[in-house]
């Protein structure tokens, strides 16, 4: 690389390490369309989680790479998103307040690899499409999360091949940890599961169930940022009292990652709905040709998922209640959800 490009992809990447908005899109031309693998590598490499479990640099290296060759050339469920999701995810955690209460060492790697890998070999179709048309993943896991049990089949089946197992030389119980907290947070994802996993993240923070007004929302969040002092580095979190909350507080983490385009810049945003758009207007497409219903926002002769009725649903129902919720309970993560406020406003 050039010296000019190898000093952006540098500043881009230590930007990622804290920055509560990013430009994922930038990253992959910095990086050469390597963005998830320069970020994995990087990413564990800077925080020490490399070091502390000491896994091998070539072979976290080989992994990144072959994890991120896994995303197909799909318009929003790509490598460039998993990149935006992981960068997420390691700033709500690590400035969020979950760390360390919520997220030791080994439940932040295991956080960071569902991160990276939580729509690895994503086929551009939803759930509900694999099981009308009776695809082979909906037969083989009974069209039950048929691509969120393929993403997880996916990544173990990469960490068992010799030349990529970088967690081999883990303690089993360390390993089997690991593996639970990676399922539940990637089967997490599954949006048939989100109001099911949101309704218990409210209901065990003792949070209103009924939808707050806007109004309301912009004073907390002047309370809560008057209240957090800039160079904070700690966490006034209380850590969970049981397995239970702390996973489900993980879940939801990655499901405010997994929306984190939401709360981008809106010029960001913007071209993050616009890539969802062309691949649900593509499923559309397949739809038409099979002679099934076309799903909501999926037919290109109407109103898609870049309208502004579908934003202002999108933020109304589901991405503010989600970012308002999970502030209240992580008030340092405060600055996501003023994020979302600003985006949405643009709309």
């Amino acid at each position: 690389m050039p010296p000019a490009v190898v000093e952006e992809l540098h500043s881009l990447l230590e930007a990622a390490y804290s920055s509560w908005t990013y430009d994922s899109f930038a990253l992959a031309a910095a990086s050469q369309g390597h963005p998830l693998s320069a970020l994995l590598y990087f990413l564990l490499h800077r925080s020490g989680l490399m070091t502390r479990f000491r896994l091998n640099s070539l072979m976290t290296a080989r992994f990144a790479r072959a994890l991120e060759a896994g995303y197909q050339d799909q318009p929003y469920h790509n490598k460039i998103h998993a990149a935006d999701v992981l960068q997420t995810l390691h700033v709500v955690l690590t400035r969020g307040g979950l760390v360390p209460g919520y997220a030791d060492p080994l439940t932040l790697l295991a956080c960071l690899l569902a991160g990276a890998a939580h729509d690895l070999q994503h086929s551009g179709l939803t759930n509900d499409f694999l099981v009308a048309t009776e695809h082979p993943l909906a037969l083989l896991y009974n069209d039950k999360s048929p691509a969120e049990n393929h993403h997880l089949a996916t990544l173990f089946s990469m960490l068992r091949c010799p030349e990529l197992a970088l967690l081999a030389h883990l303690p089993k119980q360390e390993r089997d940890k690991m593996r639970k907290i990676i399922i539940e947070l990637i089967m997490g994802t599954d949006m048939k599961q989100h109001f099911t996993i949101t309704s218990s993240f409210a209901n065990l923070h003792r949070l209103p169930a009924e939808r707050v007004p806007l109004a309301r929302i912009s004073q907390d969040m002047k309370a809560i940022a008057s209240q957090q002092h800039p160079a904070a580095t700690g966490s006034s979190v209380k850590a969970p009292t049981d397995e239970v909350s702390r996973l489900l507080g993980l879940q939801v983490a990655l499901k405010i990652s997994d929306l984190g385009s939401s709360a981008e810049t809106f010029e960001v945003n913007r071209r993050w709905v616009a890539a969802l758009q062309d691949e649900f207007f593509a499923q559309g497409d397949q739809e038409k040709a099979a002679g099934l219903p076309v799903s909501a926002l999926m037919d290109r002769d109407k109103p898609g998922a870049a309208s502004a009725a579908s934003q202002f649903g999108w933020y109304d129902f589901v991405a503010i209640p989600l970012f308002y919720n999970f502030t209240r309970v992580f008030p340092q993560a405060e600055p996501l959800m003023s994020n979302a406020m600003a985006t949405y406003r643009e709309v």
